[in-house]
């Protein structure tokens, strides 16, 4: 599960930021002025926090963040995306020299290296352990890499390894398998460490690692038409099908089912759609429905993936091109126990302030962006703002009360006889 992300010169991203999924006091339920009115719920009423068995803090099921156009919002789960797919053995240096573009409103910023660091809560079988693993990139070279992991009841991380690429230093932890050093030794300033061991270093914290890899997803704002389309294209089979094909039609979007029609093996399937009429069931590719029912099939894959790893998926526009019911039925299937039994979660970006109505999310769960005096994001949880229990917070947000809204010239309205 994630713990927390933070991120340092990255797009519009100077300071660090950090995206936290550590649940703040909880809020008890109350009731809201007379009792003709609904009671408030609790916290965890709206969605139950997850525990991490050992540790003395809980975990956040969702985060959303809010904010203007080009606030940075999605710059976040860029940061995000990019550290995730720098871990695959097979991305690495051409992404980042098309992704990890420094801070470039100032000089000094632009020579600076761009700054990860991920700290996951890990279930190894045996107990859940901290890990925390940072890295430093300039241009396509990596600058420093470490990992330590830090066990329930222990007063100290263990270092994994830590690599000085620069200074051409390493160091891996004595009980470390050999093939970690022998690795660290020969891999280039183009590469990461953890991404070429992870996968084939058998041992309990890489086995949990891996796995919560593999079953988290960031869908960028190209993510539709790439990362996510191609996930589900390599990992669809007939039962993911009929579960993708239930959610659309639970979802009223006229989908009763979807199938795969593709013979070609070069090609990949070729998904159709089955819509129930007076006349029998007619089909045809899923190509010819809506931008919203193509966004929500290529998105059930990840999610699917993530509630049953658990995992992470992240959202990017979450909301654009759906109906603000469908977008609200998403969140909950993330936020309710009986649907995230494993404890997945789920972070996205938004403009739908709908999403903030209606005790959908927890007051910890929402964040604000914004920008500075010099254009820079800043990212700042709604925690950091003392509002009233009974506040309407979508009519506060684009209100300005949290800032996270565009300043828009005053255009003259002719106010009528």
């Amino acid at each position: 599960m994630l713990i927390d992300f933070s991120v340092e010169n990255f797009r519009s991203i100077r300071a660090p930021v950090t995206l936290s999924m550590i649940q703040q006091s909880p809020r008890r339920a109350r009731q809201r002025g007379g009792n003709r009115k609904r009671p408030i719920p609790a916290d965890e009423e709206i969605s139950p926090s997850l525990e991490v068995p050992g540790w003395d803090f809980r975990l956040l099921r969702t985060a959303a963040i809010f904010g203007a156009n080009a606030s940075g919002k999605s710059n976040v789960l860029a940061a995000l995306s990019f550290l995730l797919e720098s871990l695959d053995p097979n991305s690495g240096p051409a992404t980042w020299r098309t992704s990890a573009s420094p801070f470039l409103l100032d000089e000094e910023s632009s020579h600076k290296p761009t700054r990860f660091r991920l700290r996951l809560a890990l279930d190894t079988g045996s107990s859940h352990v901290i890990a925390d693993y940072a890295f430093a990139i300039e241009g396509k070279s990596v600058v420093t890499e470490k990992l330590t992991v830090t066990g329930p009841g222990t007063k100290a991380p263990t270092l994994f390894f830590d690599r000085d690429v620069r200074g051409k230093k390493v160091e891996v932890n004595e009980g470390m398998p050999a093939i970690v050093e022998q690795t660290a030794l020969v891999l280039t300033d183009e590469a990461l460490l953890l991404g070429h061991i992870v996968r084939v270093v058998r041992i309990p914290e890489f086995v949990a690692l891996a796995k919560w890899l593999f079953n988290s997803t960031i869908d960028t704002a190209s993510g539709v038409d790439s990362l996510i389309k191609t996930r589900v294209r390599s990992r669809f089979d007939t039962a993911f099908l009929a579960r993708a094909g239930s959610l659309l039609e639970q979802l009223d979007t006229g989908v009763t089912a979807v199938l795969n029609r593709g013979d070609d093996a070069e090609k990949g399937p070729e998904f159709w759609v089955a819509h129930s009429t007076a006349g029998g069931t007619r089909t045809w590719p899923l190509r010819e429905e809506s931008a919203g029912t193509r966004r929500l099939f290529y998105v059930t894959g990840p999610a699917f993936d993530a509630l049953d790893g658990p995992g992470l998926i992240g959202l990017d526009e979450f909301g654009a091109h759906l109906h603000p019911h469908m977008a609200r039925h998403i969140v909950a299937l993330f936020q309710r126990a009986e649907t995230n039994p494993k404890g997945a979660q789920l972070i996205f970006n938004s403009h739908d302030v709908t999403l903030q109505a209606d005790h959908l999310l927890r007051r910890d769960q929402i964040w604000f962006t914004s920008k500075d005096a010099i254009g820079a994001t800043e990212l700042v949880p709604l925690s950091d703002f003392k509002v009233r229990n009974d506040l309407a917070l979508e009519r506060a947000y684009l209100d300005g009360r949290f800032g996270a809204v565009p300043i828009l010239p005053t255009i003259g309205v002719d106010d009528g006889p």
